[in-house]
């Protein structure tokens, strides 16, 4: 004799990065028609199965999850997450199994999933499982044609909205608010904490810039977090603003002075478009990391000595630069200053007159 499920479990499964309102109502349509016992969202890892890396690192994306869902009676299950490599679904399903034997459980995905299933690892293993149901949410255009294995089709079509799609829009400057649209009210904050900047401008300047220079603005940002902690300045904001110093780059040599002159400014002008950011501390960094600003602030400064004496830099005078910072942010400004004449002066370049306001100022 067959013994009865003793529960019901409704699993939701995916990248959520980030979640937006088609998440939300295709999960409460699907609670109302399953009634479970338990509902248990999971996140995928940083790097899903058959996808690119998420744009927002697990823990970020677990905290939107979090905010969108906060007044719903919804468990958060980090199983894939805490795996730290792809997880494919019979792997989520059997260790939900073990977890809560017994149980009949509910897969829930939209129809634009549909047509992936026989590339799913072990296809059959879950289709052929007599205690998993497919619970679909029809998407505008992607019709429910043929229904695999044990299958609900939810009522209604659910909105034309993919976080592939608000990715896009968030790393177009100027166009946050459309996507900000697609999302909860309760996740919009969010996007707007450090840790939501700092991921959109990492996901910019990695698609956006060469490759080097790219890994030359990580090791810049390594360099500034460490200086801040030691003079007491917002990490936040040195990693930020470190991250986004040379968003305007996108050639890895400059094409003539004035383009190595104004890429500071304009790094600046274009991460204050694509965060809607107002911090004047992060943008005066990033705009002065070139020639200097005479009388800029501490974060500035570090700035400044950060881009000339990141981790990524192979001549002998980065690591004199980077000692005399550990101790005297000021003093390591006016050598980082002094290390730059002596490169023009020896490569027969000219120099700046906003560069010589600067070492002026600082002496």
């Amino acid at each position: 004799m067959t013994r009865k499920p003793s529960r019901s479990v409704l699993l939701f499964g995916g990248a959520f990065d980030p979640v937006h309102n088609g998440h939300i109502r295709l999960l409460s349509a699907a609670r109302q028609r399953i009634n479970p016992d338990v509902t248990l969202v999971v996140p995928t890892c940083d790097e899903p199965a058959h996808k690119p890396p998420t744009l927002f690192p697990a823990e970020q994306r677990l905290a939107l999850l979090k905010a969108a869902l906060k007044k719903t009676e919804i468990a958060f299950w980090d199983f894939e997450i805490r795996k730290q490599r792809p997880a494919y679904t019979w792997e989520t399903l059997a260790a939900a199994k073990r977890r809560w034997p017994g149980s009949r459980f509910y897969l829930l995905i939209g129809s634009d999933n549909v047509k992936d299933i026989p590339r799913w690892r072990h296809p059959q293993k879950i289709l052929n499982d007599a205690l998993l149901t497919l619970v679909i949410g029809r998407r505008p255009g992607i019709p429910v044609k043929s229904l695999p294995g044990r299958a609900i089709v939810l009522r209604g079509i659910f909105p034309a909205v993919s976080s592939r799609l608000i990715r896009k829009l968030l790393l177009e400057p100027g166009k946050r608010s459309r996507a900000a649209a697609m999302i909860p009210k309760a996740v919009r904050p969010l996007l707007d904490d450090w840790p939501g900047r700092k991921a959109l401008v990492n996901a910019y300047i990695k698609e956006r810039l060469p490759e080097s220079r790219y890994r030359h603005s990580l090791a810049v940002a390594k360099l500034a977090v460490e200086l801040s902690a030691i003079h007491g300045i917002n990490p936040d904001k040195a990693e930020l603003a470190a991250l986004g110093h040379d968003a305007s780059r996108v050639h890895e040599r400059f094409r003539n002075l004035h383009e190595a002159v104004a890429h500071g400014r304009r790094s600046a002008a274009l991460i204050r478009r694509l965060l809607a950011l107002k911090d004047k501390d992060v943008l005066e960094a990033i705009c002065g990391h070139t020639v200097g600003i005479p009388g800029m602030g501490r974060l500035a400064q570090l700035i400044y000595v950060a881009d000339l004496a990141g981790y990524d830099r192979a001549f002998s005078q980065a690591e004199h630069v980077r000692r005399i910072a550990r101790k005297d942010l000021r003093e390591a400004c006016r050598e980082a200053v002094a290390v730059k004449f002596r490169y023009l002066i020896d490569d027969r370049q000219k120099i700046y007159p906003g560069s010589t306001l600067f070492w002026n100022s600082l002496i």
